[in-house]
């Protein structure tokens, strides 16, 4: 019995460091795409003000390795997010979906714009229940 209860511990652990590595992965690849539609996007196109990050001389991903790097970055970010919840199979799809929206998107969706910067990767992850309600 105690061996039974080390061994949920120890899958427990390693459920939960699979997903802190998805989260971590999967929000810098959202940051480095967010900042890189902030330089290449126009303020009508994303939704909010563009090119905020640069007038105020933010070291960001793009500004520090240029934009085809950091897109690179943010897929290998992802691929590796993937990589972490690979073993969780089919009922990962969800996450991974939600993973390759932030890489993949072109502009902010109109209700991540009506939210304060707190609640953006709360959205993200809850979206779906959040965005029928409002």
């Amino acid at each position: 019995m105690l061996a039974e209860a080390g061994a949920a511990r120890s899958r427990n652990e390693d459920t939960i460091a699979r997903l802190r590595t998805f989260g971590q992965k999967a929000g810098l690849a959202f940051q480095i795409v967010d900042d890189i539609l902030d330089m290449t996007q126009s303020s009508e196109e994303l939704g909010k003000t563009a090119g905020k990050d640069t007038a105020s001389v933010k070291a960001t991903w793009p500004a520090v390795y240029g934009i085809a790097q950091s897109r690179r970055d943010a897929h290998q970010l992802i691929a590796d997010a993937f990589a972490a919840v690979e073993p969780f199979g089919p009922a990962a799809a969800p996450l991974k979906s939600l993973a390759q929206y932030l890489v993949d998107r072109t502009h902010s969706p109109a209700i991540y714009r009506r939210l304060g910067a707190t609640s953006k990767l709360y959205y993200l992850f809850h979206g779906c229940r959040i965005h029928r309600d409002i």
